[in-house]
């Protein structure tokens, strides 16, 4: 899901190095990146700004049925919550290794 979440920002931004990581805090979504603080310096705007505007395009661009809520939140970040469907599509091919 990683990788999934990966391309549809570098499809956005441009940019091939994106860090989306799992939060802490499950109140951060079940992913978050930080691409918004990287951008804003170079793009001379406010990182809430950009966050604002990515998850919107993420919003709008991504499968439907893959996100169930995106969201910006200070100091830039944009959260990321699975959809029901895609988290049981993630783990219908994962094995546990008995037979």
């Amino acid at each position: 899901m990683n990788k999934k979440i990966r391309e549809i920002l570098r499809k956005i931004s441009g940019i091939e190095e994106i860090s989306v990581f799992i939060p802490e805090h499950e109140a951060h979504g079940h992913y978050s990146t930080n691409i918004a603080m990287r951008l804003a310096k170079e793009a001379k705007r406010q990182p809430m700004e950009l966050a604002n505007e990515i998850a919107e395009k993420v919003e709008k661009s991504a499968p439907k049925n893959l996100f169930e809520k995106i969201e910006a939140a200070p100091a830039g970040f944009v959260y990321f919550w699975l959809a029901p469907q895609a988290i049981q599509e993630e783990f219908s091919g994962f094995s546990y290794g008995f037979s």
